[in-house]
């Protein structure tokens, strides 16, 4: 009787076990699945046949949908092309339909959809034209300092994280955007499930951020024991739209003095940004209005450009201050402190590139370009 009893409590006990192992899998597949949907979209169409008919009507409605949607992330519109009705199945599917009326030739009904987001990124980038690509950013980036097991993904304190916290702004300049911690995101994405996400996951995680591709950057000191020579290890987690996993880049930098880590996290910053950035469009194009028989040509934008440079002392950047002051093509710039030694100056001109930098030359100063990236450089100290 004894061990009737202890064999049903050791059964029992292993249903609970089970039970509990497949709820974790359940909930940590599905923890940022999120229903969107878009509702109360009225159809209507003709066709051959009423099958015929109701599969235009809901051809129609899903691409009324992608337009509606569109309007609402305030992307443009006007450039979309035409999208095959295959695609727009991908990304829409029917959740409900109110007043059907089907006739032999004629079809009508109020749907709603529900609709995968990463797919409508997606489907909006094919079709949607430059304009409307324009509107996302390159990338989200999520630095992430590591010992160990431990990851430090939202906390400032160390100097990896804090580093990029100062270069959000240009970051941001060139269309990566590293988010700010909040309650939600720091309960979203965590060290416990940060490489279990996916590119839909961001997606749900940062809705209200329009973008192509996550990077997640980290960094580990290792010690090579041949040689005892410190070792800053990065490595990048690239997701894409495009790609079901995540491809991974690793690179080693020396450390030889504590001088060498905000030095190498500098370099490791200028990287991404000059590889995956795209510096946002400043200058507009010279508007031409027709009113009647007369036509204005609207004022030229001053068109700011954006460079960064290098100073190790106050009298470095009062010269840059000074040699910049002299030249008349440009109309006023202003000089921000970035991180470190960095600094960033915003040049407005009206003069094109080839101009400023004879410009430049002639008071002593150039500027190299990597990617989107402009380096301003003193020639006297030998750039």
């Amino acid at each position: 009787m004894i061990k009737k009893n202890r064999s049903k409590i050791q059964w029992i006990n292993t249903l609970i076990i089970l039970g509990c192992f497949l709820f974790i899998i359940f909930t940590t597949n599905n923890i940022f699945a999120e229903a969107h949907e878009i509702s109360e979209v009225y159809i209507e169409s003709t066709g051959n046949n009423k099958y015929e008919a109701k599969i235009k009507a809901h051809e129609q409605g899903m691409l009324r949908s992608l337009f509606l949607l569109a309007n609402k992330l305030e992307l443009p519109t006007t450039e979309i092309k035409k999208i095959p009705y295959a695609d727009l199945k991908e990304v829409f599917k029917i959740k409900k339909i109110e007043n059907e009326l089907s006739t032999i030739e004629r079809y009508r009904a109020n749907v709603t959809y529900a609709y995968d987001k990463a797919k409508l990124f997606k489907l909006l980038l094919k079709y949607g034209g430059a304009d409307l690509e324009y509107k996302f950013n390159e990338f989200i980036i999520l630095p992430v300092f590591k010992q160990q097991n431990i990851l430090n993904i939202w906390e400032s304190d160390k100097r990896w994280n804090d580093l990029w916290s100062e270069a959000r702004d240009i970051l941001n300049d060139h269309k990566i955007v590293y988010p700010k911690k909040n309650l939600f995101y720091a309960e979203k994405i965590n060290e416990k499930n940060l490489f279990n996400l996916e590119h839909e996951d961001f997606i749900n995680i940062f809705n209200n951020i329009l973008f192509k591709n996550v990077m997640i950057i980290t960094a580990e000191f290792f010690t090579n024991r041949a040689n005892s020579q410190s070792i800053m290890q990065v490595k990048k987690y690239i997701f894409n739209l495009n790609q079901s996993q995540a491809q991974i880049i690793t690179e080693e930098f020396e450390v030889n003095t504590w001088a060498d880590i905000a030095h190498n996290v500098n370099r490791v910053i200028d990287q991404v940004i000059s590889e995956y950035g795209e510096l946002k469009k400043y200058n507009e194009l010279t508007d031409i209005i027709n009113e009647g028989d007369i036509i204005y040509k609207a004022q030229a934008v001053k068109k700011p450009i954006i460079m960064n440079f290098d100073v190790f002392n106050p009298s470095e950047l009062e010269l840059i201050k000074l040699k910049l002051k002299k030249i008349k093509q440009i109309d006023e710039f202003n000089i921000e402190h970035d991180y470190s030694t960095r600094y960033k100056v915003i040049i407005h001109t009206n003069v094109d590139e080839y101009e400023l930098a004879e410009c430049l030359y002639l008071n002593g100063l150039s500027y190299r370009i990597h990617g989107n990236l402009y380096n301003l450089i003193d020639i006297q100290k030998g750039g």
